[in-house]
């Protein structure tokens, strides 16, 4: 059986949809009060953009 269809299988396609959407939803946030420090995306983590406080 070919991986992909057992993925499929086990993962319908809504779920491959919220995976992707949570991709580009904040990974880290990091505040103090109500000021947002920091915030890391999965699109920073792929493509490896530097962030720095």
């Amino acid at each position: 059986m070919k991986p992909l269809k057992v993925l499929s299988d086990l993962l319908p396609i809504p779920s491959y949809t919220v995976i992707i959407l949570c991709f580009f939803f904040p990974f880290f946030l990091i505040k103090c009060g109500d000021t947002t420090l920091m915030s890391l995306k999965g699109t920073d983590l792929i493509t490896g953009v530097s962030k720095k406080i």
